[in-house]
C-alpha cells in the first residue's frame, strides 16, 4: 500500500476540457473544479496492528474547489472492517501511510501511540482493502469526452 497524498476529488473531465494556463509562461494548467456532494469510504476487510487512517481537513471558511485554504482541523478515521466513513465531496482528504507519516516529529520518540517505530515505518502490518466512491448531483463527465 502507498501513501495516498492529500487531494481534493473532482469532475476530472471538466476540468481538463477547461483547464488555462496558471501564469503567462507556465506549462501548468488547470480548469473549472466541480467536486462531489459527498465522498465515501467503505472499509470492506482491514487487517493487521495498525490500520492507515483516513484523513479529513476541515478548511478555515469551509471547503470550496481550488487550491487549499487554510487548515483549521482534521479528523483522523481508523480503518475498522465493515466501516463506512462519508464526509463533505470538497474536503481535502488522504490515506497516512505509514500510518503516524503525517505527524512531524513522530519517528523521533521511543514510541508512537502505543506502537514501535519500527512497526509504524516498516508499513509491513496487514492489509486494507477498500471501496471509494463519490455521490453527485449530476454525474461527473468523461475526461476522454470533449
Amino acid at each position: 500500500m502507498a501513501r495516498l497524498e492529500a487531494h481534493r476529488d473532482v469532475d476530472e473531465g471538466l476540468c481538463a476540457k477547461d483547464a488555462i494556463p496558471i501564469g503567462l509562461s507556465s506549462d501548468i494548467k488547470i480548469g473549472k473544479q466541480r467536486c462531489p456532494n459527498n465522498g465515501h469510504v467503505l472499509y470492506v476487510d482491514v487487517e493487521g496492528s495498525i490500520g492507515s487512517p483516513t484523513l479529513v481537513w476541515e478548511e478555515e471558511g469551509g471547503a470550496v474547489p481550488g487550491p487549499p485554504g487554510k487548515l483549521s482541523s482534521v479528523w483522523a478515521v481508523p480503518s475498522v472492517s465493515n466501516r463506512l466513513l462519508r464526509f463533505d465531496g470538497k474536503c481535502l482528504h488522504a490515506v497516512a501511510y505509514p500510518p503516524l507519516s503525517f505527524l512531524k516529529n513522530c519517528f523521533e520518540a521511543e514510541e508512537c501511540d502505543n506502537h514501535s517505530n519500527d512497526d509504524v515505518k516498516s508499513g509491513n502490518n496487514g492489509r486494507r482493502a477498500v471501496i471509494l466512491f463519490n455521490t453527485w448531483d449530476e454525474p461527473p463527465s468523461y475526461p476522454s469526452v470533449g
